[in-house]
């Protein structure tokens, strides 16, 4: 995503200092969308692309749970976190906090990569063309905020 700025050297000059002016709140903004997005894709049995994740093994499904939505705790989930910077925000997968004692972040990368006995569930990413607009949208409304500031 990019902005370009057209005009003379102060107006670049005074959108460019305005743009900084609370921007870490638009990044906020931005990745706790983005959490929400991944965790709701993930519950519904979706992966990255909206494609079903493949089945579980025969032992887990002891425990079925329908769809196969990453979701045996939910701890895993729960530790999907934003974290706002000036200039961006970071989406991770916190390490602690399962009330099992393993590692979230462990669990995760073995979901999303796979390991030869568990299939890979890619999960952890936003690419599908509508989840991505739903990012843009707030950037969007962001700048027209900043925008309209001017025009007073």
């Amino acid at each position: 995503m990019s902005l370009e700025i057209k005009g003379d050297k102060e107006i670049k000059q005074a959108l460019a200092k305005l743009l900084r002016i609370g921007d870490k709140n638009l990044w906020k903004e931005v990745g706790d969308k983005a959490v929400d997005i991944v965790v709701d894709r993930t519950k519904k049995g979706k992966d990255v692309s909206g494609t079903a994740f493949k089945p579980y093994s025969k032992r887990y499904k002891k425990t079925p749970k329908k769809p196969v939505n990453l979701k045996r705790t939910g701890d895993m989930l729960k530790a999907v976190t934003a974290e706002a910077h000036d200039d961006h925000a970071r989406i991770y997968v916190r390490e602690s906090g399962r009330s099992d004692g393993e590692s979230n972040f462990a669990l995760a990368m073995l979901h999303n990569e796979g390991d030869g006995k568990i299939p890979r569930r890619e999960f952890f990413g936003i690419e599908q063309e509508r989840e991505v607009n739903k990012l843009y949208e707030i950037a969007k409304k962001y700048v027209e905020k900043l925008i309209r500031m001017l025009n007073r």
